[in-house]
């Protein structure tokens, strides 16, 4: 039976696992970001380089970058907890699992 007790459990147990990797990958990604923009932040205030020159928009580049990445994590991550979440109440429509409050999480985490 596809749909039977263990497949559930070992999909479930494969999506725990994506998710923690995917939450493990937003952490690092949201730490190079906070600390690539305090590099940018404090070279540029010593006067080591002007906001307009090229080291600064590289490491402006990075931090864009580092968020794009941090953002696509992030709807990655709430993909896998609704595909949880239809595991665990046997629901065949993603949509049963987008309430009011898991819709509003992600808008504010977004």
């Amino acid at each position: 039976d596809p749909k039977g007790l263990s497949h559930r459990l070992g999909r479930r147990k494969i999506l725990f696992e994506k998710r923690k990797k995917i939450s493990d990958y937003a952490l690092v990604m949201g730490m190079f970001g906070i600390i690539t923009m305090v590099i940018e932040n404090e070279l540029s205030s010593a006067g080591v380089y002007n906001k307009e020159d090229l080291m600064s928009t590289g490491l402006k580049t990075l931090i864009s970058i580092s968020t794009v990445v941090l953002l696509v994590l992030i709807v990655a991550y709430h993909m896998l907890e609704i595909q949880l979440f239809m595991i665990d109440n046997c629901a065949d429509d993603w949509r049963i699992a987008m309430t009011w409050q898991r819709m509003m999480q992600i808008g504010m985490e977004l």
